[in-house]
């Protein structure tokens, strides 16, 4: 995964299949999602050393439907744009921390 640089301002197609950089003020968590705050301060260590992760999936709305700790974990840091992999999918109900995923 390529390194995103917080100054840029624009979103592009990237050359990996499936995946684009958008604004991440573009995406949103669904609402009545929880997570521990050192789940996410475990990914911000992760980025901060430079590991590459998985995208994160979106549907066709950008609600995040996978990744939502990296989520927090980059918007913690700052990040202005993020590589995410878009999904035709609908959310149906929350499950714990997993999403019910309906096609």
């Amino acid at each position: 995964m390529e390194t995103i640089q917080l100054g840029e301002s624009t979103s592009y197609r990237s050359g990996k299949a499936g995946l684009t950089r958008i604004p991440i003020e573009k995406l949103y968590v669904k609402s009545g999602y929880h997570c521990k705050l050192n789940d996410v301060l475990f990914f911000c260590e992760k980025l901060e050393k430079g590991e590459e992760m998985e995208p994160i999936e979106v549907n066709q709305n950008n609600m995040i439907i996978d990744g939502a700790k990296r989520y927090y974990a980059c918007k913690r840091l700052n990040y202005k744009y993020i590589q995410v992999k878009a999904r035709e999918v609908f959310v149906e109900e929350f499950i714990g921390e997993r999403f019910k995923i309906i096609k």
